[in-house]
């Protein structure tokens, strides 16, 4: 987003400019995504021009839309149980039920939950 100085400011192509008050040095501009469907990370910088010609740069500053890897984190649900101890010939129906880890952020559905082995990659039971 810049600001030219007289209160008008522009916002890079997938930002908008929802509502811009005051004029000079008291400009506010509140800026959100054109499209709030998708999950991005928005980078910008902010230019300030004054009058004569002198200008400064601010940022950069960060807006993160929807569920980004930089905006939320996961942790294993208290439910979910990681150890069992068993003896031989004990049922091992049951024994572990996957219960589903928790979103830092409560609107991000979780759509997807694998078993991988440590580099990523699938696990099959043959592993």
């Amino acid at each position: 987003m810049t600001n030219n100085g007289a209160g008008a400011a522009t916002a890079p192509s997938d930002l908008q400019i929802v509502i811009s008050s005051g004029s000079g040095s008291s400009t506010t501009h509140l800026i959100k995504p054109k499209d709030s469907s998708l999950h991005k990370k928005y980078t910008f910088f902010v230019r300030v021009e004054a009058s004569g010609g002198s200008f400064g740069w601010f940022g950069p500053y960060s807006l993160d839309v929807g569920c980004t890897p930089s905006s939320v984190s996961f942790v294993d649900n208290p439910e979910y149980i990681t150890s069992v101890l068993l003896n031989v010939g004990d049922d091992v129906t049951d024994t572990y039920i996957f219960k589903a880890p928790t979103a830092s952020r409560s609107w991000c559905i979780i759509m997807k939950n694998e078993i991988v082995n440590p580099d990523g990659t699938p696990w099959t039971s043959s592993n």
